[in-house]
Order: structure tokens, then C-alpha cells, then sequence
């Protein structure tokens, strides 16, 4: 039997590498000398967890500090082998702020616990001393041990406190079921080094305490937590609902951005769901959200879509409210109209300056915005009333009335009276806000009186749109008239809308491009048609169509759109101003006064025969019989009535809607044209036109 093989050093050995560590440590400086030192553990505020945490950083840098300072100056000596000598006072310095056992309480609180896991186990390498006469004193290779391979094994959970001078279980002591029957606080507090100590370590490892909280510790470690799972479980579904109202937001913006509505008959159908469940087909999120049971929240219903379609509106109301508040100067613009249910709404919309600024606060750009806020509804359309629903909507959203310079409303008593109008109301509060109207929905209302107030001219459209129903209420009539047109026009009949000037320019172009096709179809419905009615409606639209009346009313207009419509798109178009405005309607009006004249009217009548030669119609007014005043038996006078037809025509037709075209023009412009002379100053042609005295005088009245 072979002699048993000494693996430690003998008592010799020991003391002197003893002597040749104290001969090191005393030429290292005092850890002490580097810090405040503590008295107690209990001056440390361990609930605060940033003071707690910083200090946990501070102490284990410094112990390996000191480590590798030894091992560098005497790589000789093994330190883990040292088992003997009283704890030095700086290693007491050094280990008051650590996860030493000794440091800490019975109850810890969850704060001192996860700062303890941030320290890691406590494990000094000695030295350790001698506590009583019946035990040993710890040493360091209890930290480890050799398996059959003979490989170096670490024990994480044993630790040594230089405070109890007792070694125990770091997992047992933070993880330990205390509740449990089985629970031994032995390991906890700190065992008692005896004989045969390593079969006790081996015996505690066994134990199901110590099993289940070193399970428990490795869980803390790679954060399987209760809490760490729940808060991930948290994470991972507030991710996921984001993702879903990111995509559903995306939809409806989407879809109203496009003027599309989101729902059909019912809430299942409709294009949100429908864009929903496509999206879902290439989005792993939106694919997920479908594949959820009948009955979860899923964040699709018509309320969820109102609430979301209500927050994003007032989202983009503050951002607008935000920039007019910021703007300078301000232009109110109302109208109000009947919804389905029949209850007046006003919309509100705002015209401003946006000025934007470089970093130095200069202004760099400075833009005309225009932003719709929204419909009001009203139920009083009085002046007084709207004045009223106008100043407290100013005053909610915080808008100064005073910056308001301008005002834009339509021509109704209630909205442009002189006296008790609205834009006298207003001016009440905000004095420089001078009243403009719409120049294009002027003169197409200009352009209205005069087709409504001369029956002739009335007759003429009712007519127009007489030709139209004819050929659009039959799909055979219509498919008649469009297979003879499809080869040789480009152009088919029109509807005439009865408050758009615009859409009687386009049915009066229609009529006078396909006149000769609309004629030789209405003669083969004449001709081949077995109803009567039918047959009965084309005479009547042949006998309108070849008379001479008809035609001069179609040349006419056909040249008075040749100089209103140009003038009606310009008034339209986004560049245009109130100088603009101001020069078109001017030379509109000298145009139309120079049409007033016999010449006008005879190169009007000789141009209408032209066309009537081409189109093989009579060049004859046709002669009605006109109405005559019965006169009482001692009246003196006589009914002077015209009886020329052609005359009659020139008086009552031609004259009479050149007069309500000049008149209404003059009437319901000369506000505009006086506002704009008083800014026309302002254009950069009459500046370098004008004297110094010119400009002085024309800025006073800005």
C-alpha cells in the first residue's frame, strides 16, 4: 500500500509565506486612507437603490485591485491556500459595503436583495481565523473541489462572512423557502467549521433546500423571474397592440386621406376591413390579430375606429389651431348648408400666415395657409347668432379676434349686411376686418340673375337640359346618338346644373358641336319610333331646335361665354389676388358694355343666319302673338307694344341681359374694387410708379 501523498503544505511552509505577505501588506497603503470610513452598516440607506448601486461598484474593484497588486508582486504565493491569522483591519475596511453576510439583517428587503446579486457571492481568500478551540479554521479550498476527472469544480453558493466568521450558503440565505417544514436556518446564519467539514458541504449540497435554490438563483440569473416574466409578458403585448394601432391608424388615414368611407352595410364589411384582411396577408401582426378567437378585443370595432378617427382629428385641429395662433394676421371664411338631417352646420374655415424661421429666429419663408377646423351646428343663422357661435369658438381655442384682417362669407343679407350683417357684427370686435366676396361665386351669381330674371333666356336653358333628359332617360336613344358621334366628336351631351354657370357653357357647347347629330336623330325617332309620346317629344325638340330664336340665343351666349368663362377659371385659380381680380372684372365689364350698341347686335344677327344656312334652318324670328292691355273707355293712351319680332328680341332679350350682367357687375364688385384700390399701392409697378407723396398718402389709408 502506497503512501498517501501530502497535497497541501506543511506548517513550515505556511508560516512562511505568512511572513512574506505581512512583509507585502505593509507596504500597501491603508484602503481606509482612500475613503470615509463607516461605522455601521445601518447608516446606509439600502431602499434608496442609485446610492445602494453605486456603492455595490465601488468595494469589488478595489478587492481585485488588491489581488492582483499581491499576485503581481509575489506570483509565488498562493493565496487560496492561507488558513491561518486574524482578519487584517483593512479587510474589515474593505468589506463593510459588500454582500457579506454579516452586513445584512434576517429579512431582506427586495431592494438589499437584488443589490446582493449585483455584488455576487462574498468569498475572501483569507485569512481565517481560529474561532474556538473545538474548530477549524475555513480555508479557501473549500471554494472548490476536483470531480473523478480531476477537473477544478467552483461551489458559487459557498461563501465566508468576515463579520460572523462563519461560512454559509449565499443561494440558501437570498432563496431559501423559509416557509417550508423542512426550512434549517444553519447554512443561512452562518455553520461551524469542524472535522469532516467537506462531507457537511457535500451533505448541504444534497439537501432539497439547497436544490431549490439553486434553482431558484439560476432562474434570478437568466431573469426567469415571476416578475421578469410577467413584465416581459407585459412588454411583448403593449409591443404588440402598438403595432396593431400603428397599422390601424395607417388604414384609416389611408382611407380618409382618399375620401373613402370605412364601413358598408354592416361592421364586418366595408374598405377598412376589407384593406385590414389584405394587409393581414402579408403582416405577421395583422395576421396574428384575425387568427384570434370570435369574441377578443381586437381593436377592429366601429367604436374603437370612431374614437381613433376622433383623436387623430383632434390631433390635426390643435397642430392647425397651434399655427394660426402663431400666425400674424387671420381671415375668417363661414358657409353653412343643410346636412340629411336637416340641421344647418357651419364650417369654420381659417385663412393665415405661416411664417417659418431659421435657427437666428430670421424669417425665411412666409406662406397663405388655408385650414378647414371643422362643422359647427347652428341653430340660429341669425347674424346675431352666428356672431355669437363665431366668438365662442375664437375664445375656446384660445384665437385672437383682433389679428382677424379679412372676412369671407357669401352675399346673403345676413352675412354681408351693411348694417345688421355679420361682417358689421364682427367688425364690432375686430375693426380692420374688412368683408370680401367670393369674386368667382360673385359672378356666377351675376351670371344666375340674368338667366333667371329674362324668361326667354330661362325657356332657352330649360331647353338645353329638355335635350339632355330626352336623349339620357333611354339607353336607346342615348346608344343611337353616341354610335354616330363615337367616329366623328369627342364630345356628348350635358347636364345643365341649375347653381354652376360653368355647367351651361358646357351643355351649350355640346348642343352647338353635335346639333346636326342630335337632329338626324331625333328625325329617325321620329320616323321609326312605335310610341307616340316619343314621337310627340321629338317633334317638339325639332321645333325648338330649327327655330331661328334658338339659334341667335346660341350664338350669343356661345360669345358671352367666350368672355366670362376665362375670367371665371382666373378668378378660381390659387395665384390670384385682389388686384388680379380687380383688373379682370374691369375689363369684363368694359367688354360687356361694348356689346351693348346696334353694331354688336347686327354682327350677332349676321352671324346667327350663317350658322342657320349651315344647319338649313330659317333665318326668321318666328312671330308670336303678343298680349295686349285692355283699354278702359276714357284711358287716352294706347298700348305701344313692339311688334317686330327681331325688335323685340334686341329690347327684351339682348339689351334686357346685357343690363342685368352690367348692373349686378357693378353692384356686387364695388366693394371688391374699392378694397383693392386701397392696396393696390402695395404692387410693386405702382410703387415705381408713384411719387413719395403718393406712397405717403396711400399708406395712411392701410
Amino acid at each position: 500500500m502506497s503512501e498517501r501523498k501530502r497535497d497541501y503544505p506543511s506548517g513550515a511552509e505556511k508560516r512562511k509565506i505568512k511572513e512574506k505577505r505581512d512583509k507585502v501588506i505593509k507596504k500597501v497603503p491603508k484602503i481606509s486612507s482612500f475613503f470615509q470610513r463607516q461605522d455601521t452598516v445601518s447608516d446606509l440607506d439600502w431602499k434608496d437603490s442609485s446610492e445602494a448601486c453605486s456603492s455595490s461598484h465601488i468595494h469589488p474593484k478595489i478587492e481585485e485591485s488588491q489581488a492582483h497588486t499581491l499576485s503581481d508582486v509575489h506570483p509565488e504565493i498562493e493565496e487560496p491556500q492561507v488558513n491561518d491569522s486574524d482578519i487584517s483591519a483593512d479587510n474589515a475596511d474593505c468589506n463593510i459595503i459588500s454582500s457579506d453576510r454579516g452586513n445584512f439583517g434576517d429579512n431582506l428587503t427586495e431592494c438589499e436583495r437584488k443589490i446582493i446579486f449585483k455584488l455576487g457571492p462574498f468569498k475572501p481568500q483569507g485569512s481565517f481565523p481560529k474561532v474556538s478551540e473545538n474548530n477549524r479554521p475555513f480555508s479557501a479550498y473549500y471554494y472548490s473541489y476536483f470531480n473523478q476527472a480531476g477537473i477544478k469544480i467552483i461551489r458559487p453558493w459557498l461563501c465566508y462572512s468576515n463579520v460572523l466568521n462563519k461560512p454559509y450558503c449565499h443561494f440558501c440565505w437570498l432563496l431559501a423557502d423559509r416557509q417550508n417544514k423542512s426550512y434549517s436556518s444553519a447554512w443561512v446564519n452562518g455553520v461551524s467549521v469542524r472535522s469532516n467539514f467537506t462531507q457537511t458541504i457535500l451533505d448541504h449540497e444534497k439537501s432539497q433546500q439547497h436544490i431549490s435554490a439553486s434553482l431558484s438563483y439560476n432562474n434570478w440569473l437568466q431573469g426567469n423571474t415571476i416578475d421578469t416574466l410577467l413584465k416581459s409578458e407585459i412588454d411583448s403585448k403593449i409591443t404588440f397592440w402598438r403595432d396593431v394601432l400603428h397599422r390601424i391608424i395607417n388604414v384609416i388615414i389611408t382611407l380618409v386621406s382618399c375620401n373613402l368611407p370605412l364601413r358598408g352595410h354592416d361592421s364586418d364589411s366595408g374598405n377598412f376591413m376589407a384593406i385590414s384582411r389584405l394587409l393581414s396577408n402579408y403582416d405577421a401582426t395583422l395576421k396574428e390579430l384575425f387568427l384570434k378567437p370570435k369574441g377578443e378585443i381586437n381593436y377592429l370595432s366601429p367604436t374603437i375606429q370612431n374614437e381613433i378617427i376622433s383623436l387623430l382629428g383632434t390631433n390635426v385641429r390643435n397642430s392647425i389651431i397651434s399655427e394660426i395662433k402663431k400666425a400674424p394676421f387671420l381671415t375668417i371664411i363661414l358657409d353653412t348648408t343643410q346636412d340629411l338631417s336637416k340641421i344647418d352646420q357651419l364650417s369654420v374655415v381659417f385663412r393665415y400666415i405661416s411664417v417659418t424661421e431659421n435657427d437666428d429666429n430670421v424669417p425665411k419663408e412666409i406662406k397663405i395657409c388655408e385650414s378647414f377646423l371643422g362643422f359647427i351646428a347652428v341653430t340660429d343663422c341669425s347674424a346675431a347668432g352666428l356672431k355669437t357661435v363665431i366668438l365662442n369658438l375664437t375664445k375656446e381655442y384660445g384665437i385672437d379676434l383682433t389679428k382677424c384682417r379679412g372676412q369671407g362669407y357669401d352675399g346673403a343679407n345676413v352675412m354681408s349686411g351693411v348694417y345688421g350683417g355679420l361682417q358689421t357684427l364682427i367688425k364690432e370686435h375686430a375693426p380692420n376686418a374688412d368683408y370680401v366676396h367670393c369674386a368667382a361665386h360673385a359672378l356666377n351669381l351675376v351670371l344666375n340673375d340674368a338667366a333667371r330674371h329674362v324668361r326667354e333666356v330661362s325657356t332657352f336653358f330649360d331647353n338645353l337640359e329638355k335635350i339632355y333628359t330626352f336623349f339620357g332617360n333611354s339607353i336607346k336613344r342615348w346608344a343611337m346618338l353616341s354610335d354616330d358621334s363615337s367616329e366623328k366628336y369627342l364630345i356628348t351631351l350635358k347636364k345643365v346644373c341649375p347653381t354652376r354657370w360653368s355647367s351651361r357653357n358646357d351643355a351649350l357647347l355640346a348642343v352647338k358641336k353635335i346639333f346636326l347629330l342630335i337632329m338626324k336623330t331625333l328625325y329617325q325617332l321620329n320616323l321609326i319610333s312605335n310610341k307616340k309620346d316619343e314621337r310627340e317629344e321629338c317633334k317638339s325638340i325639332i321645333n325648338i331646335l330649327e327655330s331661328f330664336d334658338f339659334l341667335v340665343l346660341v350664338t350669343f351666349f356661345s360669345s358671352l361665354f367666350e368672355i366670362i368663362n376665362p375670367v371665371s377659371k382666373a378668378l378660381q385659380h390659387d395665384n390670384n389676388d385682389l388686384q388680379k381680380s380687380s383688373i379682370l372684372l374691369s375689363n369684363l365689364l368694359n367688354r360687356l358694355c361694348q356689346l351693348r350698341n346696334q353694331n354688336s347686335f347686327n354682327s350677332l344677327l349676321n352671324e346667327s343666319k350663317d350658322l342657320a344656312k349651315k344647319w338649313g334652318v330659317t333665318t326668321v324670328f318666328k312671330n308670336s302673338r303678343r298680349k295686349i292691355t285692355k283699354r278702359f273707355f276714357d284711358e287716352l293712351s294706347q298700348d305701344e307694344r313692339i311688334s317686330d319680332p327681331e325688335s323685340y328680341f334686341k329690347v327684351n332679350v339682348y339689351y334686357c341681359c346685357l343690363d342685368i350682367l352690367i348692373s349686378q357687375t357693378k353692384e356686387r364688385f364695388q366693394s371688391l374694387c374699392n378694397l383693392s384700390s386701397i392696396f393696390e399701392i402695395l404692387q410693386p409697378e405702382k410703387l415705381l410708379s408713384s411719387s413719395s407723396e403718393e406712397i405717403l398718402n396711400a399708406s395712411g389709408k392701410l
